[in-house]
């Protein structure tokens, strides 16, 4: 799998699919984004009765509509920006945004945060796109639409990266699918796993935890002799650049808990998209190995 002559050519072959991806199925992965987002924005006017009321209870109730309600102030506020000014943990950010209510966190505590959060929000709303609220009146068709298109652009920038790295994600994980599917492999559900362990010549895709929950990955594979093959624990990485390269590092460093872990497993990165090759020095070096999603048929030399 980690073949050191094959690097370059891999790497080209690998940037070269997914410029092809882009122009097509990436793009789509955009539009589509775009098009949630202004589904968004008009449940937030219908929620908000046109950003007049914006409370709690409108948090509560679609938590994931807070990303959405950040991109209607001006300046936009960042995540750190608006944990700065309304007091509060990133991590309450960041379970909302996600469409989760915080699970250990008291109904009283939760609603004084987000009562912050409502007041931050409230005074910094854009007043050029937002006009009516300060003048008290209802807004028109036009300034309705006006504001819906202009926040979803700015949502939708703001997550451009997120929305095609996620898209590729979902790519890489269907060609691994399709591939087991097709040597006789049955797929499991990862939610099931503590219930329904995975039996032999088994797998499971989506966000799978390990390790005491603490750990993560894309893809798990009980091979055709599991007594004698260990399990495979695979990470899908869709973009290797050296802007991500701390984040890499510590991608890889979970990996090799995985790797040490009696209950772990022989973990494996999906490579795919633009690759650098200081990146692959580093993952080697590191004694993390990989397969290339042009070259899935690797998988039988982990015994898959």
């Amino acid at each position: 799998m980690n073949r050191v002559t094959s690097w370059h050519s891999d790497v080209t072959t690998a940037r070269d699919a997914f410029h092809d991806w882009y122009v097509g199925a990436g793009q789509q992965a955009y539009r589509s984004a775009r098009h949630q987002a202004e589904s968004d924005m008009s449940q937030l006017l219908a929620d908000t009765d046109c950003l007049t009321r914006i409370t709690p209870d409108v948090i509560r109730r679609s938590p994931n509509l807070l990303g959405i309600l950040r991109m209607c102030t001006a300046p936009r506020l960042a995540r750190d920006r608006l944990v700065a000014l309304a007091y509060i943990e990133r991590s309450l950010i960041v379970s909302l945004e996600s469409g989760r209510l915080p699970a250990r966190m008291s109904a009283g505590e939760l609603n004084a945060h987000l009562v912050r959060i409502c007041f931050v929000l409230s005074g910094a709303l854009d007043p050029d796109l937002f006009g009516w609220v300060a003048r008290a009146r209802d807004p028109s068709d036009a300034e309705v639409q006006r504001a819906t298109f202009v926040v979803a652009d700015r949502r939708c920038d703001a997550i451009s990266d997120q929305i095609i790295r996620q898209a590729q994600r979902e790519r890489q994980l269907q060609l691994v699918s399709t591939w087991l599917l097709g040597r006789g492999y049955r797929r499991c559900d990862p939610d099931r796993l503590e219930a329904d362990p995975l039996d032999r010549q088994s797998f499971c895709v989506g966000q799978v935890a390990m390790v005491d929950h603490e750990i993560r990955v894309d893809a798990l594979i009980n091979p055709v002799e599991p007594a004698v093959l260990r399990r495979v624990a695979i990470r899908a990485v869709a973009n290797a650049d050296t802007t991500k390269m701390s984040k890499r590092a510590a991608d890889t460093s979970e990996l090799r808990v995985l790797d040490r872990d009696p209950g772990g497993a022989r973990p494996l990165l999906l490579l795919g998209g633009p690759v650098e090759i200081v990146y692959l020095k580093d993952r080697a070096a590191e004694g993390v190995d990989w397969v290339w999603e042009h070259r899935l048929d690797d998988l039988e030399i982990a015994g898959i």
